[in-house]
């Protein structure tokens, strides 16, 4: 029977950071804060940036630079994390079996063009 070979897994820790390194020029990973948009183009709107539960405004919550190698649209990319505040809407971030969505959660992804 052949062995099973796991993908390689990169973990990563919080840590702090001088404010340079925060700047959107440095592809950061970081959490809480302010996002540090990589580009200008294709940013969520403020209706997008809305609980589908409750309406309210998603609190960032994390963004990870997560380029893709070999695409060159996808060469600076960061994926943004926002989540809603409000307890109620956060009970089922997990979702429900088959779904991998949450109206309380948004991932937005971003991409330097230039």
């Amino acid at each position: 029977m052949a062995a099973l070979q796991a993908a390689p897994v990169e973990l990563g820790f919080a840590e702090e950071a001088p404010a340079w390194r925060l700047r959107s020029e440095q592809f950061p990973s970081k959490v809480g804060g302010r996002p540090a948009w990589l580009g200008a183009a294709g940013l969520p709107g403020p209706g997008a940036l809305a609980c589908a539960l409750c309406g309210r405004p998603l609190a960032f919550l994390l963004q990870v630079y997560a380029p893709l190698p070999g695409r060159d649209d996808a060469f600076h990319r960061g994926l943004f994390l926002f989540c809603c505040r409000e307890p109620p809407c956060c009970a089922g971030l997990r979702g429900k079996e088959g779904e991998n969505e949450s109206p309380a959660l948004l991932i937005a992804p971003n991409v330097r063009t230039s």
